[in-house]
């Protein structure tokens, strides 16, 4: 059976690694982008089943590339986590009701959680 896909979306060229690096020892065939247009060209070519989405990319928001994804006809089923530091009290169920399929703070789970959390998502 091929391995998933996984896009995540860092701009931090260190998390960016980190992740990389743990999602694949998992056994997941992991995509990088540093911004949104990246990003869409990934998911229109590669189809990953999970994206992994920080809010804060440059001056890029996030919130805006969620947004795109689930706008797009061909892109609007993907399932999109957002990972990120940035938290608010209410920012999980807003970024939920905009369409991400959870949302993770990076400051909560290392990346060997996460890549955990991505094998319980892609069940």
């Amino acid at each position: 059976m091929p391995s998933k896909k996984i896009l995540m979306i860092e701009d931090d060229p260190d998390q960016l690694l980190m992740y990389e690096m743990e999602l694949t020892k998992a056994g997941f065939n992991v995509f990088t982008a540093r911004c949104g247009d990246e990003a869409f060209g990934i998911i229109r070519k590669e189809k990953p089943d999970l994206v992994f989405l920080d809010l804060l990319l440059g001056p890029e928001k996030g919130r805006d590339i969620l947004a795109a994804i689930k706008a797009d006809a061909e892109m609007k089923a993907t399932k999109v986590i957002i990972l990120s530091n940035f938290n608010q009290k209410d920012l999980p169920a807003t970024v939920k009701k905009e369409g991400a399929f959870d949302f993770l703070n990076k400051s909560e789970f290392i990346p060997k959680e996460v890549a955990a959390k991505a094998k319980e998502y892609l069940k």
